[in-house]
């Protein structure tokens, strides 16, 4: 148990002393630096944003086309739609 100890503690003094040298390193020289694009990030869609419109949409008595809405992506409800589709279904179901 002893060794496993020592061991542990000189993984620890090696992985801060390769923080130290991160810390003190110019950030031009980190190496896994991320590579800044001009381009925008697509804003990730999650489940509740598209279940919060499909009911606005349902409320306001837009329920069949709701449910032709959700034909379309081939299910007979949301919890069944692949969330690489809720970006376009939540465009989508916002025109209706």
């Amino acid at each position: 148990m002893k060794n496993e100890y020592l061991r542990l503690a000189e993984s620890y003094e090696s992985l801060a002393k390769s923080y130290r040298s991160l810390a003190k390193a110019d950030n031009n020289d980190v190496p896994w630096k991320e590579e800044s694009s001009n381009q925008e990030k697509e804003a990730v869609v999650d489940i509740t944003a598209v279940r919060k419109v499909l009911a606005e949409k349902t409320q306001s008595g837009k329920s069949d086309a709701v449910k032709a809405l959700l034909l379309k992506y081939g299910a007979n409800k949301l919890s069944a739609i692949a969330p690489e589709n809720f970006k376009n279904l939540l465009q989508e179901a916002e025109e209706l």
